[in-house]
């Protein structure tokens, strides 16, 4: 987005961290660090969320994050471990 926000739609429910859990294993997978290294830092249960990445390269992180997109698709329940939709 213009003011350098990211935009990620999330199916999961905000019931007991779920959706927040989902966007962390987004990431870690779209950007290639440990789940230890993303941690929410506002907003655990508002939609509105900022996220601290710890990882020593903030470009190789961004240009994972927004390889080949122009926006971040919905990400759904698939990407928890054995979730079904």
């Amino acid at each position: 987005m213009d003011d350098g926000t990211i935009k990620i739609a999330l199916k999961a429910k905000p019931v007991e961290g779920q959706a927040n859990r989902l966007l962390i294993t987004y990431l870690s997978k779209k950007i290639h660090i440990g789940e230890s290294e993303i941690s929410i830092i506002s907003g655990f249960n508002s939609r509105n969320k900022i996220i601290k990445i710890d990882s020593g390269n903030k470009d190789l992180v961004l240009e994972n994050l927004l390889k080949d997109q122009l926006f971040l698709p919905t990400i759904n329940d698939s990407l928890t471990s054995g979730a079904k939709e």
